[in-house]
């Protein structure tokens, strides 16, 4: 139950690249005539433009000794280039971080949107990336024996290039081996092992001066991102806040170092819950249950539900926290429910006990929200709540104000809150501002505009 906790292989460390002597005179040509992009963003951009001109490193994605069948061919090339596009972005994580990475591989995209809307271009790239980061989660969770094959009688452990020219050739629509259409032949196999090798070397030699131009990563020079699709609750905010007239004209804009940051603190805040979670988890393992079992496991369940409240106010990106945190919650449950077969009286109180813990996070924790009303961090900002109140999609708004309404302790901030929408929506309205739905929110709150 508890195998969530085992990390995901991260960004692959990419080996560098041994030095080779007058690897290609062409290359060394070509490198002393590129001007390298002084920060990440433009570089990232100017990346698409090396990948589709063919320039270095893509050029030279093919190594001399490297002989292909005919239909093969298209597929080595693809698979040897995506491979030398993608080490640009493993490098960056490497250097500067993953959220780093993520902000320069979005920005490549983004260029490739602007570039060919009408042909996914963007589509392509993202495929091709995540297929290779896909390849990398797979060969590294795969066990030793299983990377084996056999040569001559004896089970050989084959270099990672070999394994990912099964999985391109396999994969890439196009491939003469596509879906098993064909047995592979192993010639194919290892010359696009041998190719993807020699293609990581070049593409490291190129991409040393490239990143090194920009020297360290700079999020103010990000003028386009992509949001996330799972965002934590500082970034969301950013999302919520940003072109949106009903926050101050300050708060509207959103720049790049604003997401960056958002990101890291976000993905701070997630780590130490998990961190926690870890050693919950670790003590529920190895502990045996005491003699007062029943306030150990009460500590336990007491520590779990701490960490829940604070996974539940950290955004859509803890998502998995809380799905296992609930399962170790059910798991400490599990074993009280066990012990108390026989007292019916005490699985009543307990049962009663659990009523009483729905019911508080149903009421606390209904909407993102309500969830962010209680957060110490302030990833909304007290003066900005009810604006972010007023740009929840109105099912969402409903909620929210119904909780407020329902609740005994909250009517005091039900006005506080009816007189601040006023303050926001009037002045705007007024003004001629376009506020699509504003009237039916406000009307749900109980104040007529």
């Amino acid at each position: 139950m508890f195998g969530w906790f085992k990390r995901k292989a991260s960004t692959p460390p990419v080996t560098p690249a041994p030095q080779v002597p007058d690897l290609s005179e062409a290359l060394s040509d070509a490198l002393g005539k590129i001007e390298w992009s002084s920060d990440a963003y433009r570089s990232a951009r100017f990346l698409l433009g090396m990948y589709g001109a063919r320039g270095v490193p893509f050029s030279l994605w093919r190594s001399d000794g490297a002989n292909f069948t005919l239909n093969a061919l298209g597929t080595a090339e693809t698979c040897t280039q995506s491979y030398q596009l993608v080490l640009w972005f493993w490098l960056v994580d490497q250097n500067f971080g993953a959220i780093a990475g993520k902000m320069a591989r979005d920005a490549f995209l983004l260029a490739a949107e602007e570039v060919s809307p009408e042909d996914n271009l963007a589509g392509m790239f993202e495929w091709l990336l995540n297929a290779h980061e896909d390849a990398y989660r797979l060969f590294s969770e795969m066990s030793a024996d299983k990377l084996q094959v056999p040569v001559n009688g004896k089970m050989l452990q084959m270099p990672r290039e070999y394994h990912l020219s099964i999985y391109f050739f396999l994969k890439l629509d196009g491939s003469p081996y596509f879906m098993e259409a064909a047995p592979l032949n192993d010639d194919d196999v290892w010359a696009l092992a041998e190719c993807l090798v020699h293609g990581s070397k070049v593409a490291q030699q190129v991409y040393a001066p490239m990143q090194a131009a920009f020297g360290k990563f700079d999020p103010n020079s990000f003028e386009k991102w992509r949001w996330s699709t799972e965002p934590g609750a500082h970034e969301m905010h950013l999302m919520r806040r940003h072109n949106n007239p009903l926050f101050s004209p300050s708060r509207q804009t959103v720049s790049g170092a604003d997401v960056y940051a958002a990101r890291v603190r976000d993905a701070e805040l997630r780590d130490e819950v998990r961190q926690a979670a870890i050693l919950v988890r670790k003590e529920l393992n190895e502990t045996d249950l005491p003699s007062d079992w029943s306030g150990y496991l009460d500590d336990m369940r007491q520590r779990v539900d701490a960490l829940m409240d604070k996974a539940l106010r950290l955004g859509q990106s803890a998502a998995d926290l809380e799905d296992h945190l609930g399962e170790s919650r059910s798991f400490i449950l599990d074993i009280w429910v066990g012990a108390f077969k026989g007292h019916p009286e005490k699985l009543a109180m307990l049962e009663d006990a659990e009523d009483a813990h729905r019911a508080r996070q149903d009421a606390m924790f209904e909407t993102e929200w309500l969830r962010q009303v209680g957060n110490p961090e302030r990833a909304i900002p007290a003066e900005e709540l009810v604006a972010a109140l007023l740009s929840d999609e109105p099912a969402e708004f409903a909620k929210s104000v119904r909780n407020l309404e329902s609740d005994e302790r909250l009517r005091s901030s039900l006005l506080a809150t009816r007189t601040d929408a006023l303050g926001i929506v009037q002045p705007l309205l007024a003004a001629g501002r376009s506020l699509p739905g504003i009237r039916d929110k406000m009307a749900v709150l109980g104040v007529a505009v």
